[in-house]
């Protein structure tokens, strides 16, 4: 039995080939853990741009769900303008004050609904001509307005959430 006993190699060339094949052994584990760190670095560079880029793209995402619904109504709304024209044409057509007070009303309940969700007429008359805000269809001569001034307005304009749906038709005060 050799439970006790220390076996000994007294051979060098045993030694020899030994030490050699345990350095080998090592310098092949050390080079595998290099390997190893520089994937993981590599994997947690990889996980931490990841973070980045799907944080950007959830605020991203928010910020797209926002302006949809911020402006989803827009084509609904554009389809009402004509109703409100409609209502402005009816209110000069009928002579009874009391028919025209009532189309009035309705009309103003309508207006209050509309701003109640961001929407706004556009001033015109008295103001000055914005391209931004205002179609202009006819220069006129006017000594009283100011040039480039709105003097009549034709149809109204309306503005959504700081966005126009529709510009003023207007008549501008040419200069002189």
């Amino acid at each position: 039995m050799t439970e006790g006993k220390k076996i000994q190699y007294n051979d060098q060339s045993t030694d020899k080939t030994f030490k050699d094949e345990w350095i080998h052994i090592h310098k092949n584990e050390l080079k595998k853990l290099n390997e190893f760190e520089n994937i993981s670095s590599v994997l947690k560079e990889t996980l931490n741009r990841l973070k980045v880029e799907f944080i950007e793209y959830q605020e991203r995402a928010k910020r797209e769900k926002e302006t949809t619904k911020k402006f989803a109504l827009e084509g609904f709304l554009r389809d009402l303008f004509p109703l409100l024209d409609t209502l402005d044409n009816t209110i000069a057509v009928f002579d009874d004050p009391k028919i025209q007070e009532g189309i009035l009303m309705v009309k103003k309940e309508i207006i209050k609904v509309l701003e109640n969700h961001g929407v706004r007429e556009i001033k015109t008359t008295g103001e000055k001509f914005d391209p931004k805000l205002h179609e202009a269809i006819e220069l006129v001569s006017d000594p009283k307005a100011e040039a480039d001034s709105i003097v009549a307005e034709l149809k109204k304009g309306y503005t959504y959430n700081d966005r126009v749906l529709r510009p003023a038709i207007v008549k501008v005060c040419k200069k002189n």
